[in-house]
């Protein structure tokens, strides 16, 4: 199987997460991603008004930093400093 085959049901079952806690909390779903030009991209971003959490979303069995680069390159954007990773390390 290849990448994308396996990361997007895993993608959009935590975006769904999200959502739903968004929605049980009686809360807009200010739930949002990035993407530019050049394929720098941020699979999810929570709006929480005061704060915008940049989150990247990854399935792998081993750690790569080449997993942030997406994050590094809007963190510089925006000046944003509250940043997540969501990492599911399959054995």
């Amino acid at each position: 199987m290849n990448y994308m085959t396996l990361h997007l049901p895993y993608l959009n079952f935590i975006v769904c997460e999200f959502l739903k806690d968004r929605y049980n909390r009686v809360k807009n779903n200010n739930l949002y991603f990035f993407r530019d030009n050049v394929g720098n991209e941020v699979d999810l971003i929570l709006d929480y008004g005061h704060h915008l959490y940049s989150t990247e979303i990854k399935s792998s069995a081993t750690f790569n930093y080449d997993f942030l680069k997406g994050l590094n390159h809007y963190k510089n954007i925006v000046q944003e400093k509250k940043l997540k990773a969501i990492f599911n390390l399959r054995w």
